[in-house]
């Protein structure tokens, strides 16, 4: 039977994530071994995590310069053998840091787990950052950076950071060209002393897990480092308390203006940031949002925006964000402004609230998608701190939403009087 193709299939709502969260293993030295097992898959991915990352700096750069140059030479091995080693054996290290957290991602294949555990273990423990590789490292960074922070996208981002946290707080505090120059290899290996070890590390495995390699990973990441704890949290200043600002970075040269406005918010641990999560993304979160059919469909202002909550370790900010034509920039901060307030006068649509709905779940559902999909959200759900079940509570939510409570939560979070406005490049008629 040949199907008529002008029926399209029907939308059926997503009822249940089936959401199976990791085993646990704690290990001798007390850290926390979190397994995804992927039978067949052949391969395996180690993340080890290191919580801190900016917040035990003494100098800007220092955690993700540390976490990046790891792999540069150790007591044994120069950076070409290390290299040449991960070449033949297939596999691979990434290296990424946060704001909270600093960490490796190591790919292998399964039958070559030992050595290249091995190395690893190896460039995780007897690192020399040594000074040619590390000066190479930041000077190809400042260049990137140089020319990152040209685009008025950044700019806006970065002050609007500075001026919901203000300036000497790890969040808000806002990189400079001169950081790179400042950093020593001495630096690193006072950083990594402090930070990279066992005893302030969680662990995440996915793949094919058997209990040989469980032993291989215990016994050179399981162990306690002596005399080696958890690192010193800095003590970050307060932020600002809210309050209404405006501030305009021009740049004359710019042919579009940035423009971020937001404030800080709940975070994950607040039984409403379900709800305005979904609020954020009715409002400007996907494709079909109400800031997109307006500021991009109907009136061509941009190619894109996007509202949203940012959840942190320590807070949570939400922003709105998008770049226009300087000549449409005052009317573009006005549409926003106004799609904000009919949020929080008039509730939306069960129309428009089942089109989220069923955007959120499948979302949610994407994220799970795959054994490497659902290791990045146990990363993500251990770093900061949240059970597992926080997923089946998320998702609950999402189901049970009502078009008051998404007034509600406009009124209550999304009140323009203190928000904070960053408008970087040229914003004609300011």
């Amino acid at each position: 039977m040949i199907p008529d193709r002008t029926i399209p299939p029907p939308i059926l709502p997503v009822e249940d994530i089936r959401w199976q969260p990791p085993g646990e293993r704690v290990l001798a030295g007390g850290n926390r071994l979190y397994t995804l097992p992927s039978p067949g898959l052949e391969a395996v991915r180690l993340d080890l995590v290191f919580p801190g990352s900016t917040w035990t700096e003494q100098k800007p750069l220092v955690s993700e310069a540390t976490v990046n140059t790891l792999r540069e030479g150790t007591r044994t091995r120069d950076a070409e053998t290390i290299a040449e080693l991960f070449d033949y054996y297939g596999s691979y290290i990434l290296a990424y840091n946060t704001r909270d957290y600093a960490g490796l991602s190591l790919y292998a294949l399964r039958r070559h787990a030992a050595p290249v555990l091995e190395i690893l273990d190896d460039i995780l423990h007897n690192p020399v950052f040594p000074e040619k590789e590390v000066q190479t490292w930041l000077k190809q960074e400042q260049q990137s950076f140089i020319i990152e922070a040209e685009k008025v996208s950044y700019q806006s981002n970065a002050a609007f950071l500075e001026k919901i946290y203000g300036r000497d707080h790890p969040y808000g505090l806002r990189r400079e060209v001169s950081h790179y120059a400042q950093v020593t290899p001495a630096d690193l290996q006072q950083w990594h002393a402090r930070n990279i070890h066992c005893n302030n590390c969680f662990l995440v495995l996915t793949g094919e897990i058997d209990e040989a390699l469980l032993r291989e990973i215990e016994e050179r990441f399981g162990g306690e480092d002596p005399g080696r704890a958890a690192p010193q949290l800095r003590e970050a200043p307060a932020p600002p308390p809210p309050a209404a600002a405006r501030e305009t970075i021009p740049r004359e040269n710019a042919v579009q203006a940035a423009l971020t406005l937001g404030k800080r918010t709940i975070n994950r641990d607040h039984p409403d940031f379900p709800a305005l999560s979904f609020t954020l993304t009715l409002l400007g979160g996907y494709f079909g949002s109400r800031l997109m059919r307006n500021i991009r469909e109907e009136k061509g202002y941009t190619y894109g925006i996007t509202a949203t909550a940012r959840p942190l370790q320590r807070d949570a900010y939400l922003s709105i964000r998008a770049e226009v034509g300087a000549e449409v920039c005052r009317p573009a901060l006005d549409e926003i402004y106004k799609e904000i307030e009919n949020l929080r006068k008039t509730p939306p649509g069960n129309e428009e609230m089942a089109l989220v709905r069923n955007y959120l779940m499948g979302s949610l559902l994407q994220s799970l998608d795959g054994a490497l999909a659902r290791s990045d959200m146990v990363k993500r759900l251990v770093a900061a701190g949240v059970p597992f079940d926080y997923l089946d509570r998320f998702a609950g939510q999402i189901r049970s939403m009502t078009p008051e409570r998404v007034q509600e939560m406009a009124v209550q979070y999304l009140d323009p009087v203190d928000m904070t406005e960053v408008v970087a490049g040229k914003c004609n008629g300011r």
